[in-house]
């Protein structure tokens, strides 16, 4: 949690630098694909979610075995 805010707070001015003129036309180019802004938010949260999920996962995992077993 805390590595990731502050990975977070270090690279995010980086990325609206560099990225940050680029991301209206990407977001509305997105929304016109997917159907909608209530539609493409929803596949945001929901692929956060499976994200999340599969971290916890792995944790167990590595937490069971012996560390490379889960890096074969």
């Amino acid at each position: 949690g805390v590595v990731t805010i502050g990975a977070l707070l270090v690279l995010a001015p980086f990325a609206l630098v560099m990225e940050g003129s680029k991301a209206p036309g990407a977001w509305a180019a997105a929304v016109e694909r997917d159907g909608g802004a209530g539609t493409l938010a929803w596949d945001l949260v929901k692929s956060g979610f499976w994200h999340y999920i599969h971290n916890e996962v792995m944790f167990l995992a590595l937490s069971n075995v012996h560390p490379v077993t889960l890096a074969v």
